[in-house]
């Protein structure tokens, strides 16, 4: 019998899930939760990439050590899928219940880098600002979409390694 990878996905992506509200609150305690420094998006890539190298090696193992390129590719992007999911939902309760004036927060510190840019006119900015608030929610597609993108190469690279098909 066939083991099925949701299993592995909800499993996996929902621990990420969690891992991520913890670092989230390690970061917030720390008030670094408004900074986007290239150090705290790595350790978000390397923890969804051991995620999905545990989901499906955990798959694998328990599927009598075999694994197609296909199933490692539905068990990776499905963690990414969920863990991603639960960050975003994770977000909306942060932002609504613990620090509502997080998003106005995070446009001032838009402003002020994009004054300290000097490029664009006070009117430009405002401009800018305003088309930011009116779709601010394309921004929970498109982090949907890079988690999932994280999630395809990592379950690819693994998959190729880890595959091994049934005689």
């Amino acid at each position: 019998m066939e083991i099925k990878t949701r299993k592995y996905s909800l499993m996996y992506g929902g621990i990420l899930g969690l891992i991520g509200i913890i670092f989230f609150f390690m970061l917030y305690s720390l008030e670094m939760h408004y900074e986007r420094d290239w150090k705290i998006m790595a350790v978000s890539v390397l923890l969804l990439g051991g995620a999905i190298f545990l989901g499906i090696f955990n798959f694998r193992k328990d599927n009598g050590g075999f694994l197609t390129l296909g199933q490692a590719l539905k068990t990776g992007i499905g963690i990414a899928l969920i863990s991603g999911i639960i960050a975003i939902l994770w977000q909306q309760i942060f932002m609504t219940f613990i620090e509502p004036e997080f998003m106005d927060k995070m446009m001032e510190i838009q402003r002020q880098a994009l004054v300290e840019d000097g490029r664009l006119t006070s009117k430009q900015i405002d401009q800018q600002m305003e088309m930011g608030k009116k779709f601010a929610w394309v921004g929970y597609a498109f982090a949907i979409l890079i988690n999932l993108f994280i999630g395809f190469v990592c379950s690819m690279i693994i998959g190729l390694i880890l595959q091994k098909r049934r005689p």
